[in-house]
């Protein structure tokens, strides 16, 4: 081949690199010939290991997941955290996950769940789509009410899920919001502290999956027990 030859073709593989941005970082230079080259496959292979990498790790797991309103909103009102607990439910029956413990705040969600049908991302992002659709047509506002990202973290052993779980019903007490945990009503606390029956004019909105655990409490939460 010509240098008028190698030089077009050089060209020809530095205009598709240009024009397809998949291949950036894939243009090689032979040592042998000195021509242009492109390598995609590397890439491509490396971008599946790790799309394959995040579908494990968003399933199959007991996630603690905390979703906060974006600052400067108004916190929720008493229907607006039952709004919140209705979505809920929804995706439930429809397998996005199963939920062991939850309190929806005045400023905030944390949740014990484990998705189900869908990763734990898609589940999130339908939950304050579809929660914040509802509160800012009540609202009558345009503004987003959730902060785009929220924070998850894999429980890993039988205590992390106790000690989780303690934390979010504690949240309404220790935000001097009620003087006991059960007394929330936006709370799964109600299904694991109370003593009594829970009267038909306090039955909750959403009633927590059972999870049968082991009582060591350093036993590994994988996989799930359910």
């Amino acid at each position: 081949m010509d240098c008028c030859s190698s030089g077009l073709r050089d060209a020809r593989v530095r205009e598709r690199l240009s024009r397809d941005p998949r291949h950036c970082g894939s243009l090689r230079q032979s040592s042998r010939t000195g021509h242009l080259s492109l390598t995609r496959w590397p890439i491509l292979r490396e971008t599946f290991r790790m799309s394959r990498l995040r579908r494990i790790a968003d399933r199959d797991r007991i996630f603690f997941v905390t979703t906060n309103l974006r600052p400067g909103t108004t916190p929720l009102n008493p229907a607006e955290r039952s709004v919140i607990l209705r979505q809920l439910v929804q995706q439930r029956a429809d397998r996005d996950f199963l939920v062991f413990g939850y309190v929806v705040m005045p400023t905030h969600v944390h949740l014990l769940l484990t998705p189900d049908r869908t990763g734990l991302v898609d589940t999130m992002h339908r939950l304050k789509r579809f929660s914040g659709q509802k509160i800012k047509t009540q609202r009558r506002i345009d503004a987003p009410i959730w902060q785009p990202r929220f924070f998850d973290f894999v429980l890993r052993r039988v205590g992390d899920f106790w000690e989780k779980l303690d934390y979010m019903h504690e949240n309404p007490v220790e935000a001097r919001l009620v003087a006991r945990s059960v007394d929330w009503r936006w709370s799964s606390a109600q299904q694991y502290c109370s003593s009594r029956p829970l009267e038909k004019e306090e039955s909750l909105i959403l009633c927590a999956d059972k999870i049968d655990l082991p009582l060591d409490r350093g036993a590994l939460l994988n996989p799930v027990w359910r």
